[in-house]
């Protein structure tokens, strides 16, 4: 049995805003954990879908790792359900060095506070 290296780039395969003030991203393996905690590799942004006259000016906090997944701290988060926020990426890498693709990479994550 030969294993070959880990040649793909992780991919986001879940993002959720189930608490507010925390943005949770989900790849299919586990991240790097300086690129992932980096807080210049983010860039959080309310896209207004919601409500367009409130505009959360989001900022980082503190960023989480966790294996897989990152959650993303956040301050000035307002209770919007269903309200979409971009988040870029970049720089961040798996646990081999092999970057997101694209760099920078953009998804939207939607509120969803029960």
């Amino acid at each position: 049995l030969k294993i070959l290296p880990d040649k793909l780039p992780p991919n986001v395969i879940h993002q959720a805003i189930d608490k507010l003030n925390e943005i949770t991203i989900v790849f299919n393996e586990n991240v790097d954990n300086s690129s992932s905690e980096d807080p210049l590799n983010y860039k959080l942004r309310d896209l207004n879908v919601k409500n367009a006259t409130v505009t959360d000016a989001l900022q980082i906090d503190r960023i989480e790792h966790q294996g897989k997944a990152v959650i993303i701290h956040t301050k000035n988060m307002t209770s919007q359900n269903e309200e979409q926020y971009s988040v870029t990426m970049k720089n961040i890498s798996d646990v081999h060095g092999i970057f997101i693709s694209p760099n920078p990479k953009v998804i939207t994550a939607v509120q969803r506070i029960r």
